[in-house]
């Protein structure tokens, strides 16, 4: 019998505590972040048709897309699901896409009912550019730095079906500081793309209006390089260095020729 926080898939399972597919062997299936999105809402639904809408707010809440962005987001579910014949996730013509899965409850997305124990501060920081960059603090405890990440809202993402259980749990434990990067959520934006460097001193703008001292550094995606190169110019600041599916150098630059720029470009 699959534990009442999985639900279980044709030769996979999804691990509703720790947000994660997982194999038959329980190794972890690495999907893009929106690609994520996308499965998490499946699941969240499973049995039940979810709407193109639903699917492209929880993957893209703030930006407007293509029906082409889902479409390639549920190719690479069902590659990593192995379901050529479309059995376990199916197309719905003209309502959206069904998850079937054994034995799954009908669930209701954790933004629905956010934590009534969860309280946070809002404030800014600013860069040496005069950009202003929202941080926010939440829970007690050894503090713990998330670098940016792509398309954060500090008012909503601990809400989400994405990350919000991750950070209201780590929030119980720590003092957490995370941030929006700039152009993004409540930092300012209309403002230049940033670079490595840039993305690096919003941080270091935002550690010390926040008044750290020593503090773990976590990251996920494209704030793994964040975290490197700071910890590198900083060791004396960071005492534990935590990358989940991160990178230093991004497909572009790493000469990566098995995905089509297009494509890399259209994530």
């Amino acid at each position: 019998m699959t534990p009442s926080n999985k639900i279980a898939l044709p030769g996979f399972v999804f691990d509703l505590e720790h947000q994660e597919l997982q194999d038959s062997f329980g190794a972890r299936v690495t999907l893009r972040p929106r690609t994520h999105a996308v499965l998490n809402c499946l699941v969240r639904k499973a049995n039940h048709v979810v709407t193109k809408q639903e699917l492209m707010q929880a993957a893209w809440p703030d930006v407007v897309v293509t029906d082409d962005s889902l479409v390639q987001c549920i190719g690479e579910l069902r590659r990593a699901l192995k379901d050529d014949e479309r059995s376990v996730l199916r197309t719905e013509p003209r309502r959206g896409y069904r998850l079937v899965a054994q034995g799954a409850p009908v669930m209701e997305p954790p933004h629905s009912a956010p934590a009534e124990d969860f309280s946070q501060q809002i404030r800014f920081a600013t860069n040496s550019e005069g950009i202003r960059i929202a941080y926010a603090t939440s829970g007690d405890g050894p503090p713990l730095v998330r670098t940016a990440q792509w398309m954060t809202h500090l008012e909503w993402d601990w809400q989400g079906p994405v990350f919000g259980e991750f950070i209201r749990r780590l929030s119980r434990t720590n003092r957490v500081v995370r941030y929006d990067p700039r152009g993004c959520g409540l930092s300012n934006r209309g403002v230049p793309m940033a670079t490595l460097d840039d993305e690096v001193r919003d941080l270091e703008a935002v550690t010390e209006a926040a008044g750290l001292g020593r503090f773990a550094l976590i990251a996920r995606s494209q704030g793994g390089a964040i975290a490197v190169r700071y910890a590198a110019r900083h060791p004396e600041q960071v005492s534990k260095l935590i990358i989940m599916g991160g990178f230093v150098r991004g497909r572009l630059k790493r000469g990566d020729a098995s995905t089509p720029i297009d494509e890399v470009i259209a994530f």
